[in-house]
């Protein structure tokens, strides 16, 4: 058992095959497990992080959701334990104070004083007596329900002052034998009779996280896996909640913007910082087509810049497309500030002249703009207005060769 529901189980013939776990759905879930027992060899259970309880059958030979769990449960479990022998008298223990009881349904276990808060990293039985290991003590249930060990907290007790001890891992045998280990600190107990002691060779900057209890002879063996002398269990770091980027409030000259990369707090986005290329800014009158009358407005970072017209045969339109243009270059030109420059065909000079209309902006021609987004907004400059138009004729000379 593992992360992202991770799950292997071992096969004698086939060895080590992943399974995986199916919601009701067929969907696969991939909670975060840390603990597994089997009662019976055709059940097992798996607990995890944020009430995640699976139950494997091996009529079906599938994960699924416990249907015993309690109902809106959402603690984060550490350890799971089954009595050998009694399938039905097991614990599942996690943090913040959770404790449960499995009677073919989990219910929660009244705590003694001081552990209603506590976080259990471990279970184990060892015997009869089930052991449930806090980092400041030790509980055991022999059946009419749980207590703090006196042997255990005695030894604790006589440790230095320096800072509290840290109990992490337990393991027991059958015939009542048990081991409890932390940070540099592992206790033994021989017998289900007999008192808890230091073991032989102590921990020196190692920090036990997982026990197990061999028998020699009379005495006890303990087995740890252990790391360097670090705060274990390391915190959980849950990642950052992803933040969509703020709308770019719309400006004073237009009610709408085009969205543009996204802008975090305190940085400069790569259009602002990279300084503008005098390419860029430059206007080339250049016609487009010979054969049409067309205006186009050069844009800068900034807005337009200048407004070019390309001169030639104006065809017949109708009205309301001619009027549209005309309200178009008149709110162009009402700024006052946009210079108007005269780019004229190579078939017009071959002609000799070139005809184009002269826009001027009537008062209040500025009533309607067109925003980025192709929508006509009304401003407070007052209602809409028709552009007049005067039609002058202008002789050009092409430029002699030479």
């Amino acid at each position: 058992m593992g992360h992202d529901g991770a799950v292997a189980r071992f096969a004698p013939e086939r060895g080590w095959e992943r399974e995986f776990l199916l919601s009701s759905a067929g969907f696969v879930a991939r909670p975060t497990l840390r603990g597994v027992a089997w009662p019976e060899a055709q059940r097992a259970h798996a607990v995890g992080d944020l009430g995640a309880m699976w139950l494997w059958r091996g009529e079906t030979g599938l994960w699924e959701r416990d249907p015993a769990a309690p109902v809106g449960f959402e603690g984060n479990l550490q350890a799971i334990a089954f009595r050998p022998g009694d399938p039905f008298r097991g614990y599942a223990a996690g943090t913040e104070g959770v404790l449960l009881r499995y009677d073919k349904t989990w219910t929660q276990e009244p705590l003694p004083a001081g552990f209603e808060r506590a976080s259990f990293w471990s279970l184990a039985f060892a015997g009869d007596d089930a052991i449930a290991v806090a980092e400041q003590g030790v509980l055991v249930n022999d059946g009419g329900g749980w207590r703090v060990d006196a042997g255990v907290q005695a030894l604790l007790d006589s440790l230095p002052r320096t800072e509290p001890p840290q109990l992490l891992a337990a393991a027991g045998l059958p015939d009542g034998g048990a081991v409890v280990a932390g940070r540099e600190l592992v206790l033994v107990r021989d017998s289900a009779s007999s008192g808890w002691r230091f073991s032989d060779q102590p921990l020196v900057g190692l920090t036990a996280v997982a026990a197990a209890a061999t028998r020699d002879a009379e005495r006890v063996r303990p087995v740890v896996s252990a790391i360097a002398r670090l705060r274990y269990p390391i915190a959980d770091q849950l990642p950052e909640a992803d933040r969509a980027p703020a709308r770019p409030r719309p400006g004073r000259r237009s009610r709408c913007r085009r969205p543009g990369p996204p802008r975090w707090p305190g940085t400069r986005s790569a259009r602002s910082a990279a300084p503008t290329s005098p390419r860029r800014r430059s206007v080339r009158p250049v016609a487009r087509r010979s054969d049409r009358a067309r205006a186009t407005a050069r844009r800068a970072p900034r807005g337009p810049r200048a407004l070019l017209y390309t001169g030639g045969r104006l065809r017949r339109a109708p009205a309301r497309r001619r009027r549209a243009r005309m309200e178009r270059y008149a709110t162009l030109l009402s700024g006052g500030e946009l210079p108007v420059f005269a780019a004229v065909s190579a078939g017009d000079v071959a002609g000799g002249s070139a005809a184009f209309p002269r826009v001027r902006a009537a008062p209040g021609a500025a009533g309607r703009r067109r925003c980025c987004c192709r929508a006509s907004h009304r401003s407070a400059a007052g209602p809409r207005r028709r552009a007049r138009t005067t039609r002058s004729t202008r002789t050009v000379r092409p430029a002699s060769s030479g």
